[in-house]
């Protein structure tokens, strides 16, 4: 599009206070130009944004821009560099803007509906800053500005009680998968489109981030996608090469309307919102259908005409100013006009209608040439000249012949009367004007589109100029619906996972927003290995490389220049990542089959972000100084020997945790991938739960990253051996070099305050088995003694056994089993005691500064128990555990009832037993039409009973009830017998009598006649003659039949309901009709007494009302005989055409053209 968009902030202070335009884009232009157009003489006062970066005053006329760009302006706060947070404002609103047009590259090197700088200034550099909008949300812009307060929700819609459903509105984070998980769709558009009676319901949905590697187990309110009928579905899986989804090329901005178009009323006017639409799209409807009703009772075609126009907002504009029609022109056949007066179209010029190539021109047709002919005798129109206002003078029309120039086409007759100069004139004009028509009582809707417009806000107007009917059988109400704005970008949306619906309104979808959820996948992330100089691809499901993605946001993304795919870091740089560290912790979570499958939602610091999944690793992510570091709680050996002899004096602090209220049994909360990833209780008890004395004391956790059972009771089961064995802690100072170990580390503790064995420093290295101490130890008689010695040149600790002795020794000189080596040096420290207990092991917590020289350690005891993961989760089988129950004794019955409008509804009654002893929270209700082969959810219901509404009559259905026990499982449900709807049943109240009368005027016409019937779904009568149904549903209490043969006619009249029963007992009346008149009598024929050429006929009259005349033969027979005369009067003389033998006949004919049965004959 050759355009560059343009916004305009009015104030700085709100964001709000802004308009958005396009201007043409011409490639001689710098940014200069562009700005002087805008700004004009308050140019020197503003500072300007290209595509979200700000262009210093002094290089504006040496910047220049590709189409489609986009270019910010708002005016500079105060002076002498009072502007800078200006700058801020002004990038954010110009990234904001950007970040909405982001698309595909095309061959310029721009994005389209989006944009750059020329190609010299932007690079991939500048792709990946457009892509950080749509990763970090603005992570650039808070680099160069003060961080701003969250104005976004900071609770998960995802990790809640409350159902998930579709986020609507702004303002939602954009969610990051780790993992499988089922996450909260964000509505990013939505739009309704008519096609004739079809009405669709376009969204887009917003999975997460991306890229990822599947969406699968779409579900429309709980039911696979693929079970509706006429839903499409299109998934983009957030590259940032991706196309544009289908159906959502264009964005609308649509506006409900609720505007009644009267009969020739006055225009109805609207505004769009927005001063960016590119095209308009407005819809009309008739809410109560659109139809005529027959004699008959059936549905008949109506029609609305409809006029609609549109203008661009332009100010100062007159109130009829620049319209244009919504619905192009055509051309119509306006007056006719005959020597100068109004002509109606049947004459010597008939059958006019304009052709293909018409244009609005006046043509007159002269007759120039007549001629005499026809029965009886006229002078018609033979030629005639052919000219037209704009076309000129065209080829001759002539008589009785179809007459076509490309412009215009007419009939000339030479049954009427013509003469020469005889001129007529035809008018052809434009109009604009749209006819709805329908036979349908259900609602219709019509859409109708313009594109490609002037960028700008619209207003349009529309009317109602003729109607089919307006009478109480016609139902023509019509409504102005709908009207929307059309912008053409292309939201490509890079970087987010789309899910693209497209649902046509039927019975199973229809009326309010569905909900919609799904299941996505995202298997890998990127970490680089420091050993190895390259990345690798590693477990999105893993919590240590989660946690490391989460801080580093390594992305494969597409390199339009190269064409190739790059690795591109949005958060931490790979030398802030200790990578050797996550992966120890990866290795610990592979071992323990730790996983976390987390969709992160919300808005947070990274610290609080990384809590959920560093639960599920049982890890944590720590800096090392300015680095990135990870540890774990896992089973380890001890790195360092802490005892009296490197313990500062009197800094020894041993703490003991209280017990009394320490927790006994865990309630985990967490979203369970087996039942559909709703969120369910777990509880863990602790093996003493009955044994102990205690008072039962459960507590709650959440843990949104596992989905697994078993993963669930691993980590409560973790979380109760911290609590049982965790009594203790410690803290106490040491010298600075003395460290050699960091938090999470293991470390052997002696102290002589707890007795933890003895200990001190070396003194003397005798030999290798031989060690000479800095005190005196009592070593007990047969005990075997176990020493730890710290190697102070390598840090290592060494144990060694000393053996036991029959008495016991008081020394200061011991001698270990296995020799040492290398050897211990002066010095170094020591810690002895009986076997296992000479040293207690603990982990360090965190080691902190207690003065310039000296540092405190605190660290909680390390006991091994609390690693024995040799109990195994319970097995949650709800049909063992908490059996789930099905119904039984299900029942189906059904109803079929009037309403006060006269429709007729029936219901299907269902109910059901629940075993004894059974607790169920509530019953899920399908019902299906196929059979089973396709299910649909009617509704969830706590009692034992429902009631299935609009069940249609004269189908078979089956239902489906599905228990949901205590903790949330469904069912797999029962199904019941089928239940065929026969709709009502009890036929309408019989016609009460029926009257047949003749016509005295027309023996073949009887009239029936009877009293109406009172039932309120009375849907007409049936009426029948001699058992065959001689009518449709009558609303009418009268018929006339027409007899077509002499004989008994036996009649009966039925009631008929809306479920089309009959009346047990018709009405009936009977007839003896006689079609013929009487037969002639009388007849005779005798010569004229005073012209022998004449035969004078004459015969008696017949008084019979209905006779139309008599008609006379002359032949052998009446069946051969030619037709002499028709007369009503009782003679008739005729001329006879010579002398001879003539034989006459006459017979009677009435109004039904019926003749007598039997003509008379005389001769002469």
């Amino acid at each position: 599009m050759n355009k560059i968009t343009v916004v305009e902030i009015r104030n700085p202070f709100d964001h709000s206070d802004r308009t958005i335009r396009k201007i043409e884009y011409k490639p001689e232009k710098m940014l200069d130009a562009y700005v002087q157009d805008v700004a004009g003489e308050n140019e020197k006062d503003v500072v300007v944004s290209v595509n979200g970066h700000i262009v210093d005053r002094d290089k504006w006329p040496e910047t220049y821009l590709v189409k489609g760009s986009y270019m910010a302006i708002s005016p500079m706060i105060g002076k002498e560099g009072g502007g800078k947070n200006t700058l801020a404002l002004i990038a954010g609103i110009a990234l904001s803007v950007v970040s909405m047009g982001v698309g595909s590259m095309v061959s310029d090197g721009a994005f389209m509906g989006s944009t750059a700088l020329a190609m010299g200034s932007w690079s991939f550099a500048g792709y990946l800053a457009a892509l950080a909008v749509m990763y970090v949300g603005g992570m650039i812009i808070s680099k160069m500005t003060p961080k701003p307060q969250l104005d976004i929700a900071t609770t998960s819609p995802t990790y809640s009680w409350n159902p998930s459903t579709p986020l609507a509105g702004q303002g939602h984070s954009l969610g990051i998968i780790f993992g499988t998980v089922r996450p909260t769709l964000t509505i990013l558009a939505q739009h309704v489109t008519t096609d004739g009676e079809k009405q669709y319901l376009n969204i887009l949905l917003c999975v997460g981030e991306g890229p990822i590697d599947s969406v699968t187990n779409i579900k429309i309110n709980d039911n696979p996608i693929e079970n509706y009928a006429g839903v499409e579905k299109d998934i983009r899986l957030g590259t940032n090469n991706q196309t544009v989804i289908q159906n959502f090329n264009d964005t609308f901005g649509d506006q409900p309307l609720s505007y009644e178009l009267e009969l020739a009323g006055a225009w109805v006017k609207h505004q769009t919102d927005g001063n960016a639409a590119e095209g308009l799209e407005i819809e009309f409807s008739c809410p109560s259908g659109l139809y005529h009703v027959n004699d008959d009772g059936a549905l008949a075609a109506a029609s609305v005409t409809l006029e609609a126009q549109y203008r661009k907002v332009i100010e100062g504009q007159g109130d009829e100013d620049n319209w244009n029609n919504f619905f192009g022109e055509k051309l119509k056949i306006g007056s006719l006009t005959l020597n100068g007066q109004p002509y109606n179209g049947a004459g010597a010029i008939y059958n006019v209608s304009a052709a293909a190539g018409a244009i609005a021109e006046t043509w007159t047709i002269t007759c120039t040439e007549t001629a005499n002919g026809g029965f009886p005798t006229r002078t018609y129109g033979k030629k005639f000249s052919v000219v037209g206002s704009v076309s000129g003078a065209k080829a001759d029309a002539a008589a009785e012949l179809r007459y076509s120039n490309g412009f215009i086409v007419f009939d000339v007759s030479s049954y009427y009367s013509c003469g020469v100069g005889y001129s007529f004139q035809i008018e052809i004009t434009t109009y604009s004007a749209s006819v709805i028509a329908a036979a349908s009582s259900s609602m219709v809707r019509r859409t109708f589109r313009v594109d490609y417009k002037p960028v700008g806000q619209y207003e349009v107007r529309t009317r109602c100029t003729a109607k089919s009917g307006i009478t109480a059988r016609d139902t023509t109400r019509v409504y102005w619906s709908q009207l929307s704005a059309i912008m053409y970008d292309d939201f490509v949306r890079p970087g987010k996972v789309l899910i693209g619906i497209r649902a046509l309104a039927t019975g199973q979808l229809s009326g309010s927003l569905p909900n919609i959820t799904c299941v996505a996948t995202r298997s890998n992330v990127y970490v680089y290995n420091s050993t190895t100089n390259t990345y690798q691809v590693k477990p999105a499901n893993n919590p240590a490389w989660a946690s490391y993605d989460l801080i580093h946001r390594a992305k494969l993304i597409y390199n339009f220049e190269t064409q190739m795919d790059d690795i591109v870091v949005f958060g931490a740089p790979k030398e802030k990542m200790i990578y050797q560290d996550f992966s120890d912790w990866a290795d610990f979570c592979t071992q323990k089959g730790l996983q976390v499958n987390y969709y992160l939602d919300k808005a947070d610091d990274l610290w609080t972000a990384l809590r959920e999944i560093e639960n599920c690793g049982r890890g944590k992510v720590i800096l090392k100084g300015t680095r990135y570091s990870a540890i774990c709680d896992k089973p380890g050996t001890p790195v360092q020997l802490f005892t009296v002899g490197n313990i500062i004096k009197d800094t020894f602090r041993e703490e003991f945790l209280q017990m009394k209220d320490r927790a006994n049994a865990i309630e985990v909360t967490f979203n369970d991938a087996e039942s559909n990833y709703e969120r369910n209780i777990l509880t863990v008890y602790s093996d003493d739960w009955e044994s102990s004395d205690r008072i039962k004391h459960p507590t709650q956790i959440a843990l949104n990253g596992i989905t697994s059972r078993d993963q669930a009771f691993k980590e409560a089961s973790y979380r109760l051996r911290i609590n049982k064995y965790w009594k203790r802690s410690i803290s106490f100072e040491t010298d600075v070099d003395a460290i050699a170990c960091q938090a999470g580390d293991i470390i052997l503790i002696q102290h002589d305050v707890p007795q933890w064995g003895f200990g001190g420093r070396i003194m003397t290295v005798v030999n290798s088995t031989t060690l000479k101490l800095d005190a005196t130890v009592t070593l007990e008689a047969n005990e075997t003694y176990t020493i730890y010695v710290r190697l102070g040149e390598s840090d290592i600790i060494v144990e060694k056994t000393i053996a036991a002795a029959a008495q016991e020794r008081v020394t200061d000189t011991i001698t270990v089993t296995v020799a040492f080596s290398p050897l211990p040096i002066q010095y170094d420290v020591y810690s002895l005691g009986k076997v296992n207990i000479a040293a207690k092991p603990f982990r360090v917590v965190n080691i902190g500064r207690a003065s310039d020289q000296t540092r405190r350690i605190n660290a909680l005891e390390y006991v091994a128990a609390v690693y024995d993961e040799s109990g195994t989760a319970p097995v949650i089988n709800y049909s063992a555990l908490t059996p789930y129950a099905d119904v039984s004794n299900m029942m189906l019955g059904q109803e079929t009832y009037a309403q006060r409008d006269g429709s007729v509804i029936s219901v299907m009654y269902v109910s059901w037993s629940v075993p004894r002893g059974r607790r169920m929270t509530e019953y899920h209700v399908f019902y299906s039409r196929d059979n089973g082969a396709n299910w649909i959810k009617w509704g969830i219901t706590e009692e034992a009973a429902i009631t299935i509404s609009g069940v249609k009559p004269l189908e078979t259905y089956v239902v489906k009830v599905c228990t949901v026990n205590e903790i949330g499982i469904l069912s797999p449900g029962v199904i019941s017998q089928p239940c065929y709807i026969t709709g009502k049943n009890l036929p309408p109240d019989n016609v009460a009598s029926l009257t047949a009368t003749q016509d005295p005027n027309d023996k073949t016409r009887i009239r029936l006649e009877w009293p109406a019937v009172g039932n309120i779904d009375l849907k007409g009568y049936l009426v029948t003659e001699s058992d065959v149904n001689i009518s449709n549903y009558l609303t009418e209490t009268k018929y006339t039949y027409i007899a077509t043969a002499t004989r008994a006619h036996n009649f009966k009249v039925f009631a008929v309901d809306t479920s089309n029963n009959l009346s047990v007992t018709p009405a009936a009346a009977s007839v003896n009709v006689t079609v013929e008149p009487s037969n002639v009598s009388g007849f005779a024929a005798v010569a004229d007494p005073y012209d022998r050429t004449k035969v004078l006929l004459s015969w008696s009259a017949i008084t019979e009302v209905d006779l139309a005349n008599f008609e006379i033969r002359m032949g052998d027979t009446w069946a051969d005989g030619t037709v002499i005369g028709k007369i009503k009067t009782t003679s008739f003389s005729y001329q006879l055409p010579a002398s001879g033998f003539y034989r006459f006949w006459i017979s009677a004919v009435n109004l039904g053209g019926y003749y007598s049965a039997t003509p008379a004959g005389a001769e002469n």
